[in-house]
């Protein structure tokens, strides 16, 4: 009896130990296909995973915010995605994502603003490009991505 529950407690060490961190945290390794102006983005990592967000207002006599769960959406590419120059963001821009099913029909889409939007440089150099992002799906609801076969990412500037 004894050597069954070591074995037990083993097996299952050996499971935790060989899990990723961002498995052990609860992310789930998606397999969406990546395009960027509909031409392949080669994305290295994908995952979703549960967050908080919080959004804020203050102004000269009052101030108030609240936090929130969600899920973000996080990839790695191997080049930072292109900059294209358009009017449908003000300020610092934004990125346009469009869902696709796997008969190539649009399900949906999703517009975020840059502040809204985590990117990390593999080093620390700003001439580097962005390799990691992470987008709030806050608005983007779970049926969409459990049709979705392709996301198409654009990157404006104004």
């Amino acid at each position: 009896m004894k050597i069954v529950t070591f074995l037990t407690f083993l097996s299952l060490f050996l499971t935790v130990q060989a899990q990723s961190l961002s498995e052990q945290l609860g992310a789930i390794k998606t397999k969406f296909e990546f395009t960027t102006s509909s031409s392949p983005l080669e994305v290295s990592q994908q995952l979703i995973i549960k967050s908080a967000g919080m959004y804020y207002n203050h102004g000269a006599e009052s101030a108030y915010g609240a936090g929130y769960e969600t899920f973000r959406l996080e990839i790695e590419v191997a080049n930072d995605l292109p900059l294209l120059r358009s009017k449908l963001f003000d300020g610092n821009g934004g990125y346009h994502m469009t869902f696709y099913d796997e008969n190539g029909q649009q399900i949906g889409f999703v517009r975020f603003h840059s502040t809204g939007i985590l990117r990390l440089r593999k080093v620390n150099d700003f001439q580097e490009p962005f390799h990691y992002y992470s987008f709030d799906l806050r608005g983007v609801t779970l049926s969409i991505l459990d049709k979705t076969h392709r996301i198409d990412i654009e990157r404006y500037i104004q």
